[in-house]
């Protein structure tokens, strides 16, 4: 007799999304569980399995999701920004444009530009690009951007920002606290306002005779790093020194005056004693003490009195 060979079943389900649910991406579960078993008393395994599925749900009305990005750059050179508008609706958009704005690191306005006008067929997408050139005059920092997005009768408002950057490192911070009679770290945080890498950067500390350096190091766009230098303290005494930190990169440097503070290294609270200097150590050298004499004087006078009853 052949086995028996077990045909899947097919299971149909419908199902609505509610009302006024906004346009978007969805993602519904099915799950499905194996009935109880028709015997009584027995102990039987039952298998469960689930599924998801992403549904696109478009709106009557006409809806857009968007978002806008713009390039940072350097001093002069032309920043590049894109709108990417994504249509939600069954019906087709007949013009499709944006305002942009964009302020400077004091809010004062320093463009204003308008992109060119599309059309967005139902279900699709656009990117509406624009450029922003850069004048000598600009100063480094981010600029925020503003764009007023229309599409038909409708507007939708965004906001974005770029950084304009210059061929400048500067020093972030410089640790000034210092532990007497260790080498100690000296760490100088540093950060790039240029839009691109820059090699070979280190720095040099000059403080109570000594000339530290550190390595060197390459910095991104727009980075930070930590630079490390190491200050023998082992005969330096307990007090403030000036230290002038010069940092040096692509031609340039940089300079800065700190105050070096050393102090004694602190105690450490936890550190573990001897037993014996602990106060259970000495009262239990003091109990040891007791016994020991206690001892001495029975057997002292032991061996005195059996010495008087001899004579």
């Amino acid at each position: 007799m052949p086995p028996l060979v077990e045909v899947p079943r097919v299971v149909r389900v419908v199902f609505t999304h509610p009302e006024g649910v906004e346009p978007g991406a969805y993602v519904t579960y099915i799950a499905a569980i194996e009935g109880s078993p028709d015997a009584v008393g027995n102990v039987a395994a039952r298998a469960m399995v689930r599924t998801g599925f992403t549904t696109r749900v478009l709106g009557p009305e006409k809806y857009v999701k968007a978002s806008l990005s713009v390039s940072s750059v350097n001093k002069g050179e032309v920043a590049k920004g894109s709108i990417l508008v994504d249509s939600w609706t069954l019906s087709d958009i007949g013009s499709l444009y944006a305002d942009v704005s964009v302020s400077g690191p004091d809010g004062a306005s320093v463009a204003q530009l308008q992109t060119e006008r599309v059309r967005l067929p139902a279900t699709s997408k656009q990117v509406l690009e624009f450029e922003v050139p850069t004048g000598a005059e600009w100063s480094k920092g981010v600029y925020p951007v503003r764009a007023l997005l229309h599409y038909d009768d409708e507007t939708l408002e965004l906001s974005s920002g770029f950084r304009v950057g210059t061929l400048e490192v500067s020093i972030v911070n410089v640790s000034q606290h210092f532990v007497r009679g260790v080498i100690n770290p000296v760490v100088i945080g540093v950060a790039s306002d240029w839009n691109g890498k820059i090699r070979d950067v280190y720095a040099q500390v000059d403080v109570g005779g000594q000339l530290l350096l550190t390595p060197q190091v390459e910095l991104g766009a727009f980075g930070k790093a930590d630079l490390r230098a190491f200050w023998d303290a082992s005969a330096v005494d307990v007090g403030e020194y000036p230290a002038k930190v010069t940092l040096l990169y692509e031609n340039a440097s940089v300079e800065r005056t700190v105050t070096f503070i050393v102090r004694e290294p602190a105690k450490d609270p936890d550190a573990v004693k001897p037993w014996y200097l602990s106060g259970v150590g000495i009262a239990w050298l003091v109990v040891i003490v007791f016994m020991l004499v206690n001892l001495y004087l029975l057997f002292f006078r032991k061996g005195g009195g059996r010495k008087n009853h001899e004579e």
